[in-house]
């Protein structure tokens, strides 16, 4: 069974944070309500960027051992490489 959503209301909000709020909601293509229902909701955590904060650095830490062989620094104990100009003047001589 699926019980309705209890309505809220915003009363007494200082004129500057009601300004803030209403021009993020215009960005975003929201109503002032459901602007203040995502932003209390991501401030307690609970909310969806909350949620995909907390999903995007579960990902991150299960990759981050996981680094390809291709992305792995060289060991320190291998020769110097040649420079530049000794690699052209060998390929010129061959």
């Amino acid at each position: 069974m699926v019980r309705p959503m209890a309505s809220r209301q915003i009363r007494e909000l200082p004129g500057s944070l009601s300004q803030r709020l209403a021009l993020r909601a215009q960005r975003k293509h929201r109503s002032l309500a459901q602007q203040a229902l995502l932003e209390r909701g991501d401030a307690l955590g609970v909310g969806k960027s909350a949620r995909r904060r907390r999903v995007l650095a579960a990902i991150g830490t299960e990759l981050a051992p996981a680094q390809p062989q291709s992305m792995a620094l060289a060991p320190t104990d291998t020769a110097p490489l040649a420079a530049p100009q000794e690699l052209i003047r060998a390929d010129r001589s061959r």
